[in-house]
């Protein structure tokens, strides 16, 4: 994926009654703003970027060390305000304007969460047919898709390997959403 900011949600149950924990989780690319900024007017598109103030900002005078801090804006007007309380605070005339990252003020993380919630209920209504532990599933992937051109073995796995946190029991299943990966994907035909 080269340098794209990314977003690991987990949420962890253990279960006492089997001794094992269950994790559910979710990924995404998540935006990241770290800027310098000297106007409202360059303020102004990161705003509308990051959909303010349902995704929040923190703004900091000076640099993205200074331990005057500036969060939790409820409204456009409010960050413009404080944003010139602190420009007129800088000693360099900069304001540092940064995501605010707290799940509570991250409409993009709450979103994130959720879905790895439904990953974490899902895992627990999955039992494992050798011993009956919630948690079964997939572990890893194995084996090797063919391209679809040449025919050569691909990056892209075949199988899904679920597992069982508790007896370490495994099944492996063939992929039923594809048989073959386009060439693009293919070493061989696209090196």
């Amino acid at each position: 994926m080269g340098l794209v900011p990314w977003n690991i949600e987990m949420i962890v149950l253990y279960d006492y009654k089997n001794n094992i924990e269950i994790v559910g989780t979710e990924q995404r690319p998540f935006k990241n703003i770290q800027k310098l900024i000297t106007t409202k007017e360059e303020l102004i598109p990161l705003v509308k970027d990051i959909d303010f103030p349902k995704n929040n900002l923190i703004i900091r005078p000076n640099n993205e060390d200074d331990q005057f801090i500036k969060k939790d804006f409820l409204s456009v007007d409010e960050l413009f305000n404080e944003f010139d309380l602190l420009l007129e605070k800088s000693i360099n005339g900069v304001v540092f304007v940064e995501n605010d990252h707290r799940a509570h003020r991250s409409v993009n993380r709450m979103e994130a969460i959720r879905y790895a919630t439904i990953d974490l209920i899902i895992k627990c209504h999955s039992f494992c047919p050798e011993c009956s532990s919630p948690g079964f599933s997939v572990n890893r992937g194995e084996g090797n898709l063919p391209c679809e051109y040449c025919g050569f073995e691909s990056d892209t796995f075949k199988y899904l390997v679920y597992k069982c946190n508790k007896c370490s029991f495994e099944k492996r299943i063939e992929r039923s959403d594809i048989t073959n990966v386009d060439q693009q994907y293919c070493n061989y035909c696209n090196p």
